[in-house]
């Protein structure tokens, strides 16, 4: 959304989440696609504070569907948790989120050095 609440942007799911016991392989990410109208972010020097405040509610909303979505397909394929990590920091937020999920619970790390 913009700063006048309008959608600038939007994704469709690939499968619907009443779909996705029954598939055994295959994508269930999103799609994401830009609407086309011109969008000028705020010229104005925001600080990563302001940022976070705005958006918190937002992001708690993220981390609660992402943890009920790792312990829901846990459960659901009864497999051992592995997580890649590279160290980057979309490794390190999945990381963070797994262990959370599970509670501390025992999981394997696979390190991948990308670059």
């Amino acid at each position: 959304m913009d700063s006048d609440r309008a959608i600038i942007a939007g994704g469709i799911a690939k499968i619907d989440e009443s779909e996705r016991k029954s598939v055994e392989k295959g994508v269930y990410a999103k799609n994401y696609s830009i609407i086309n109208k011109t969008y000028s972010p705020p010229t104005k020097e925001i600080s990563w504070e302001e940022v976070i405040r705005w958006n918190k509610k937002q992001l708690e909303n993220i981390e609660r569907e992402s943890i009920w979505n790792i312990r829901t397909i846990k459960e659901d394929l009864k497999l051992p948790v592995v997580v890649s990590f590279s160290g980057g920091k979309d490794s390190l937020v999945t990381l963070a989120l797994v262990n959370k999920a599970l509670n501390n619970e025992e999981f394997k790390i696979l390190f991948v050095d990308t670059g």
